[in-house]
Parts: structure tokens; sequence; C-alpha cells
């Protein structure tokens, strides 16, 4: 029997491509049987993935429409301003774009230190984690987007993680932690909000 010839990089990549588009199947397919548990899997992994995702624009966005609505809440009006723009509503629309940005806006206009909460490596590791589930797929690349600060969680199913090329582990856990460390920031805003 002849030997197997091994998947060329490039048709890897188009498998993988494939199956993962295969599990966002919604519907069963016409005299399919029963769905397989694989089909289950993806589709809980896809759910707790843009549950994360969501989470984190949660987070985001009410730093940001907080701090809007103190310092120009005019830019909450349904049409755009027309007029040049002033230094505050360039501040307001750079925060926007640069969560660096954001987290600065506060410390400087309401002397509200974000990197002071006590979980705040915890934020930024959720922060990690959700770029590589909406920007890599979910996917581990170490050379091509790296974050070092992923490299423990991929540690749980991998010796090397520079190595390794695959799903980035994510549990239902690391939904509920996101949810009470959300709720605990937020809690932080408004104690040291004047």
């Amino acid at each position: 029997m002849a030997a197997l010839k091994p998947l060329s990089v490039d048709a890897e990549e188009a498998v993988f491509a494939l199956n993962m588009l295969k599990s966002l199947e919604l519907l069963k397919r016409p005299g399919a049987g029963r769905r397989p548990s694989s089909y289950s899997r993806a589709q809980s992994r896809l759910q707790t993935e843009l549950q994360l995702g969501r989470l984190v624009g949660i987070l985001e966005n009410y730093l940001l429409i907080k701090a809007v609505r103190d310092r120009k809440p005019i830019l909450l009006q349904p049409v755009a301003l027309q007029r040049p723009l002033d230094p505050m509503t360039r501040r307001l629309q750079g925060a926007r774009k640069n969560f660096a940005e954001l987290v600065a806006f506060w410390k400087t206009e309401f002397s509200v230190d974000l990197k002071a909460f006590t979980s705040w490596s915890r934020v930024e590791d959720l922060r990690h984690l959700r770029h590589v589930l909406v920007h890599r797929l979910g996917m581990w690349q170490p050379a091509l987007d790296p974050q070092p600060k992923l490299k423990g969680r991929v540690q749980k199913v991998t010796a090397n993680p520079d190595l390794y090329r695959g799903p980035v582990p994510v549990a239902e856990g690391d939904l509920k932690d996101g949810y009470s460390l959300t709720f605990a920031l937020v809690g932080y805003v408004k104690s040291k909000f004047s």
C-alpha cells in the first residue's frame, strides 16, 4: 500500500476554512441524520466566541459613551456634525478608534486611572482573546499575529505555544469570568467618576 502524501500548506488551509464554514451551517441538510457531536461542539464554541466579542464591545462602548455623554453629548445626536471638528471631538473620535487613547482620555479628563483597577490585566487578556477570536477566527498564529498575553492559555493544549497552530482554547468559564469582570469594572468606574 502506498503512503499517503501529506497535504500542502495551501490544502491544509483550504480544508480548515471549509470545515469552519461547514460548522456554521445552521440547518440540517435534508436526508442527513442526527447532527454529529462535532457540529454541536462547533456551534457551542461559536456562540461563546460571539458572546465574548460582544462582551468586550459592550465594555468598550460603555467607557466611550459615558465619556462622550459627559464631555460632548452633541456627538450622540442622530445626525453627524457638519462643521469643522473641535479638539474635544477629535480626541473622542481618536478614543473611539484606539482603546489606549480611550484609557488615556479617562485618566486625563476624569482623573480615573482604569489601569489601577485591580483586575486590569484580566481586562487586557479578555481584549487580546477577543482580538484573536474576531481577527484570526480563533486560531493561534504566533508568527502572524503574536499575542504574548495568551501564551498561558495556549499552554493548556500544547507544551510549545510557538509551534502550535490551532484553535485558542475557549471555555464557557471564560464568558462567566468576562461578565463578572465587566460588572466589576463598571462598578469601579462608577465609584471613581465624579
